[in-house]
């Protein structure tokens, strides 16, 4: 079977979304499917059609099925606008929408008001209106499966939750995802599907604020490094300046004279020494700890989301 893919861009990996586009590709290419997309962005499993209208148009007339995701921001809309190409062929190419969120999830983007209630007025028009077009929904959470079937009056819905396969974020296939781009950050990787009521979220949201908390500390300590010698600096030239002053004014360049003047200067210069070497030495000590750890944290989250993977494929 041909399909048609219109999907939000996937490819290379950036997040949830596109992790989720880049697996459904690859599921159905298994499964014996011929995979046809315009979106440009040079997935290898799929062929390419140009992306712009005249494209769209070539691939409708190619696909035996349109599979569109829809999304609840207006900037996505232009899916849902492609559910118009069933009109070129409206008895022989089916459309199945991937339903990720009703238009009210604009409320948590836009403040409230008039103009972000006559918005979400629009756009249900506008979706309720192109559902009459749609032959099947897929919605990623029960809620969703009953929003296909009662709110967008389609027919044929299904509940399909949908996930991420742990071997993307092997360090092997980096040049698949965002992961080579950021070879220096610390990462978490959430891994779970919208059927389970819990995927550790919260959990990994406690490991990056304490990983978070463990870099400010550093941040001090290298910032107490870097500029408490100049403090140090600072102070000796204060002293030779005094020292200076007292010569001039007693006009006598005796030791006691310049002594005091002296004395501070190279206590200013201990003092910032003091500082700074202690905390050059624990800021090195510390980063590389806080290194073993944030390794230490990748490997348990790959092994966490690995569990749920297993867990999913155990319940499905």
């Amino acid at each position: 079977m041909k399909i048609g893919f219109f999907y939000v861009p996937y490819y290379p990996l950036t997040m949830g979304r596109s992790v989720h586009g880049y697996n459904l590709v690859r599921a159905l290419k298994k499964r014996g499917h011929t995979i046809l997309s315009c979106l440009g962005d040079g997935d290898p499993e799929c062929i390419h059609y140009e992306r712009s209208r005249a494209g769209a148009i070539r691939l409708a007339r190619s696909a035996d099925v349109l599979y569109i995701r829809i999304a609840g921001r207006p900037v996505h809309s232009y899916l849902e606008r492609s559910t118009l190409l069933k009109l070129l062929r409206p008895f022989s190419l089916p459309v199945v929408w991937e339903v990720n969120a009703p238009v009210e999830e604009l409320q948590g983007s836009y403040p409230p008001g008039s103009e972000r209630d006559a918005m979400i007025k629009r756009e249900n028009s506008k979706r309720k209106a192109l559902a009459h077009l749609v032959d099947a929904g897929i919605g990623v959470s029960d809620v969703l499966k009953r929003y296909i079937s009662d709110v967008l009056s389609i027919k044929k819905s299904y509940f399909i939750p949908n996930g991420s396969d742990p071997a993307l974020f092997d360090p092997a296939r980096a040049a698949e995802t965002v992961l080579d781009r950021f070879p220096d950050t610390f990462k978490v990787f959430w891994m779970g599907n919208a059927g389970t009521p819990w995927q550790g979220i919260e959990l990994m949201l406690e490991v990056a604020e304490k990983m978070e908390r463990l870099d400010r500390r550093l941040l001090f300590l290298a910032t107490v490094g870097s500029t408490a010698p100049f403090v140090g600096l600072f102070g000796t030239v204060w002293g030779i300046m005094v020292s200076f002053q007292a010569i001039a004014v007693s006009k006598n360049t005796n030791l006691a004279v310049v002594a005091p003047g002296i004395a501070e200067a190279l206590f200013a210069t201990a003092i910032g020494l003091v500082a700074a070497i202690p905390a050059v030495v624990f800021y090195n000590k510390f980063s590389a700890d806080s290194a073993a750890i944030s390794q230490r944290l990748e490997a348990f989250a790959d092994e966490f989301s690995a569990i749920v993977s297993r867990q999913i494929d155990v319940r499905s």
